[in-house]
């Protein structure tokens, strides 16, 4: 049997017919606020901590996901589905992830979106040549965070099962 989406949840699996065509949104965890000043000038009142993502994740399909370990404030480790894009700049050859990327999803491209060669060690990326044009790096990062909330949905004539999680990096 094939795989059926790219989405690693730890803690979850999912049975025939239960995660194709999963979407997921990343968006910044809330830590701020934005407020105007007396002379209308926009400011961000924010604590100063690292940042982090919230996420979206939502499926519909004949069956749903064995979600029988989740619950609002349980961790779990997201293998995403959305790409993070870093960029090298001109001349530079050796760059740090972001974020642990899943196992085999990284890829480096030029400007016109060719294949660039390089090594991987963990988080490192060294191309094998530095590169007079700006160069990208691409990868699924793994995500440490907790269960905000879920949501289950069946259609029993449509034979359909919609979920949804929201989640937060730790």
């Amino acid at each position: 049997m094939t795989q059926e989406t790219e989405l690693i949840l730890s803690i979850a699996g999912f049975p025939p017919y239960s995660g194709r065509g999963c979407f997921q949104q990343l968006m910044p965890a809330d830590k701020g606020f934005f407020q105007r000043t007396i002379n209308g000038a926009l400011s961000c009142i924010s604590l100063e901590t690292p940042l982090k993502y919230r996420s979206l994740i939502r499926g519909k399909d004949v069956s749903s996901p064995a979600f029988d370990r989740f619950w609002v404030n349980t961790q779990v480790t997201v293998g995403c589905i959305h790409r993070l894009w870093q960029r090298f700049k001109k001349g530079e050859a050796h760059l740090t992830l972001t974020r642990p990327p899943v196992e085999g999803s990284v890829c480096v491209v030029d400007c016109a979106g060719q294949p660039v060669p390089f090594v991987q060690r963990d988080q490192d990326i060294r191309l094998q040549n530095p590169s007079s044009n700006e160069t990208f790096v691409s990868f699924r990062p793994w995500l440490t965070m907790i269960v905000s909330d879920f949501r289950f949905e069946t259609d029993e004539w449509g034979i359909a099962n919609a979920w949804q999680l929201i989640l937060e990096e730790m």
